[in-house]
């Protein structure tokens, strides 16, 4: 089972920045104005699934519906080669009582570019941006006023995150719009149970910098 969901991308970036805009309640069909139409597969067993960075667990997904680097536009090109990055992303949902969304993403690059401890800064960096708009109001999401933050919400994953005072528990997910002390309040947002996510790393030495990485990110969200 599938519903439509529609994704926009705002970028795809030399630094690694895939940014995708969700704008739909995972409990029923969505519609937008701009973007491309991609399925959020129903998860079958919410329980088979374990957050760890593998996909072996999402046999139940077509490969047919993932959102490739064909569907995306990028800023600096009207097309990237594969030898320069690459990615393939899986994205699903469950009813209640689970009432989740999960995605799952493999990436490829040719230069790992990891330099910022400094979350709101990750932006700069090979990073998967996710902006969730679940009521499809639009506006701008930036996060520099209240209005912005009501709007939507700025996810951030990034692999290996650096110890920082804004990742107490050195996740690679992180909410980015901190810019007024009133998002504060949402940081349990980005804890277990409501937030989980996992990476992996091959080579599993790369560095800022390394060649010819692949990574993946996993994740389920409330």
């Amino acid at each position: 089972m599938a519903s439509d969901m529609y994704v926009h991308c705002c970028g795809l970036f030399r630094t690694f920045l895939l940014s995708l805009v969700l704008a739909v309640p995972i409990t029923s069909i969505a519609s937008a104005h701009v973007g491309v139409t991609v399925p959020f597969v129903e998860v079958p067993d919410p329980a088979s699934i374990t957050i760890d960075g593998d996909d072996g667990d999402w046999a139940f997904f077509d490969p047919r519906l993932a959102l490739d680097r064909e569907g995306f536009f990028d800023r600096e090109s009207d097309y990237v080669d594969a030898a320069d990055f690459d990615f393939t992303i899986y994205t699903a949902w469950s009813p209640p009582p689970d009432n989740s969304w999960y995605c799952f993403a493999r990436i490829s690059d040719d230069t790992l570019k990891i330099e910022n401890e400094d979350p709101l800064k990750w932006w700069q960096d090979d990073t998967l941006s996710i902006t969730v708009d679940s009521d499809h109001s639009g506006g701008s999401i930036y996060g520099f006023t209240r209005e912005e933050l009501v709007n939507g919400q700025r996810y951030y994953a990034r692999v290996l995150p650096l110890k920082h005072p804004r990742l107490p528990h050195g996740q690679a997910g992180f909410l980015d719009q901190h810019h007024d002390p009133f998002l504060e309040e949402f940081l349990w947002a980005m804890h277990k149970p409501h937030f989980d996510i996992a990476w992996t790393m091959r080579p599993p030495d790369a560095a800022n910098g390394t060649l010819h990485v692949e990574y993946t990110f996993e994740w389920k969200a409330a």
